[in-house]
């Protein structure tokens, strides 16, 4: 099964990230990375193999940023290998994701994305996401995310980070675990709640309530500081039209704040 951490703080972040995947290696796996943003640049480091073969590439890499996302990969769409590991980016490296999940209708979307010109490397469902941000990007990446977010059939929980936004990460989730774990001057994202506890105690599960045909998202579209509380959240109610198709409007304003945001939207 495949694995998802992410750090948004002023710790050793490629340590924070390697003991998060360790964590997680429980699970079952073939290939691990990690992606870190300083100085609007993205630093991606993948190999295939155990968690310690990453670890010990990265143990003469030094990094000082406070955004990162890791993740443990199981294949199921393509063949083990650093190619097909997670994370993904865009040709550019201004986007990478991590994804757990299916993505039912890639083969659609990546013959969409390829006739208008996008470059995909990997055998994977995950990649179509980072090139939807990418084909969506326009100043916000919110908007990118709510616009790919939506192209999406299947089940998924991502992460998302941008050399345009390199004190912010986002995060997305459908019918796919995805835990906030809320610490002091820093923040976690997991798919396991057993990669966040050694470090806080305070989780935020994010949740969607079905109540008939409307399905209430708590939505936690969420302003998460560095601080060890709540700033804001956002509800989207979407109304389920099928199993596959969503329709989600906001409810309230965005709240910006400081440095170390971590968006998310469930």
């Amino acid at each position: 099964m495949c694995g998802i951490v992410g750090y948004v703080g002023q710790k050793d972040i490629l340590s924070v990230l390697i003991v998060g995947l360790e964590r997680l290696s429980y699970r079952g796996y073939d290939s691990a990375g990690v992606a870190v943003v300083s100085d609007d640049e993205i630093s991606i480091w993948k190999r295939t193999g155990k968690v310690h073969v990453l670890a010990k590439e990265l143990e003469t890499k030094n990094s000082d940023a406070t955004i990162g996302i890791g993740h443990t990969r199981w294949a199921t769409h393509g063949i083990p290998n650093e190619v097909n590991a997670h994370p993904h980016f865009d040709a550019k490296r201004r986007f990478s994701i991590v994804h757990n999940g299916i993505i039912e209708n890639y083969l659609q979307l990546k013959s969409e994305l390829i006739k208008e010109g996008f470059l995909f490397r990997s055998q994977t469902d995950s990649e179509v996401i980072v090139h939807l941000v990418d084909k969506y990007y326009n100043g916000s990446l919110i908007d990118a995310v709510k616009l790919a977010v939506q192209r999406l059939e299947g089940s998924f929980a991502f992460c998302v980070v941008s050399a345009f936004n390199s004190d912010c990460m986002l995060v997305a989730r459908k019918n796919s675990p995805l835990i906030i774990g809320v610490g002091e001057k820093e923040n976690y994202v997991s798919s396991d709640v057993n990669a966040i506890i050694p470090h806080t105690k305070k989780v935020i599960y994010l949740m969607i309530i079905l109540l008939h045909k409307l399905a209430l998202k708590i939505l936690r579209f969420t302003i998460l500081m560095g601080k060890s509380y709540l700033i804001n959240y956002l509800m989207f109610i979407g109304i389920l039209s099928d199993q596959r198709k969503m329709d989600m409007t906001f409810l309230c304003k965005k709240k910006f704040m400081n440095n170390h945001r971590l968006f998310v939207l469930s």
